[in-house]
């Protein structure tokens, strides 16, 4: 299938909800999948991709576009299908929420997006065509899936100390600080008004005052033509790596207060002092602890979501559709 039919053939099936929106003639809705006794049309997986694909189509095209929305159209027909996979298994429960849970989530998403207001909500859902029951539906949805995947996933997750430790061990370069300089240069250029010896005389004389004793930062703010200049040529603290080579050769050798010779780069002049040192060093452990739990929690918690989807995928029907190519395809389909 060439590019343009490929791309042709996505965005028909990922423009069905843009059509309802915009009021405009609807395409021909869909099938995209089958959980169990749910079935899932194109418009849905639209629907829930659809901010996604105005950013994709805005940034790229042709293949790279159409690369693009297909990942975006099958992630959000996973995120669909497993969504099902949940709220099915959470029906299946002997003990659920009760009422009053959903109700107090109601009253704290009026507190907090509609100021307490009711019919600021009620509002809103009129021009999103939406019923306050249906609303509150999906808000029960939302509740029972985020009170699955507390027991299922999050209440799972244990870091055991070592663990953080080992980690940090591990990844011990990444919580390394590099080695920086406090660096303030002056830059003038090489054949300013054409007269290249006059150039180099100027510069040999700011150096010699520079060295000297005077003021290095009133000298940067007369003679600079660096970019650091209204601030007194400070660069601050940096790693030399940031620097062009031959800077960054000649301040490694310089110690704190020293200032460089002129340095010739072809077409500017550079006068560099080094105000300060810190030698590379790691991070305290303490300090990256945190983080480094942050990291392995949320690592832990992708692989229980994952196997706990999987065991709820291995016990269902699910069927998904080729819904994209002029060429028939092998379903995905599981069944328990």
């Amino acid at each position: 299938m060439t590019c343009t039919r490929r791309l042709a053939a996505i965005l028909a099936a990922v423009a069905f909800a843009s059509s309802l929106r915009a009021g405009e003639p609807r395409l021909v809705d869909g099938v995209a999948a089958y959980v169990n006794e749910h079935v899932i049309t194109i418009g849905d997986v639209q629907t829930m991709m659809d901010p996604v694909r105005r950013q994709l189509v805005a940034r790229y095209t042709g293949d790279d576009l159409v690369r693009r929305l297909r990942a975006a159209y099958d992630d959000a027909l996973q995120a669909i299908v497993e969504r099902y996979l949940v709220l099915d298994a959470y029906e299946k429960m002997d003990k659920k929420l009760p009422d009053w849970f959903v109700d107090e989530r109601i009253r704290s998403v009026i507190d907090e997006q509609f100021g307490g207001d009711r019919s600021k909500l009620m509002d809103q859902l009129a021009k999103e065509s939406m019923s306050f029951e249906d609303w509150r539906k999906e808000v029960g949805n939302h509740v029972a899936i985020t009170y699955m995947r507390q027991m299922n996933v999050d209440e799972k997750i244990s870091i055991s100390p070592m663990a953080v430790r080992d980690e940090y061990e591990k990844r011990k370069d990444e919580f390394t600080e590099p080695a920086k300089i406090k660096l303030s240069l002056i830059a003038m250029d090489r054949a300013k008004g054409g007269d290249v010896s006059a150039a180099r005389a100027m510069a040999d004389d700011v150096r010699r005052r520079a060295a000297g004793g005077e003021d290095f930062a009133a000298l940067a703010k007369k003679h600079s033509s660096d970019t650091s200049a209204e601030s007194g040529g400070d660069w601050g603290w940096v790693e030399p790596r940031v620097l062009r080579a031959d800077l960054a050769k000649v301040a490694g050798a310089l110690g704190p207060g020293e200032t460089s010779e002129v340095i010739d780069t072809g077409d500017q002049y550079y006068i560099l002092r080094v105000d300060g040192r810190r030698e590379a060093s790691a991070r305290p452990f303490a300090d990256v602890q945190p983080e480094i739990e942050r990291s392995l929690r949320a690592q832990e918690g992708r692989r229980l979501m994952e196997a706990w989807i999987a065991r709820l995928r291995a016990r269902s029907y699910v069927r998904i559709l080729n819904v994209t190519s002029d060429e028939p395809a092998p379903a995905a389909e599981s069944e328990p």
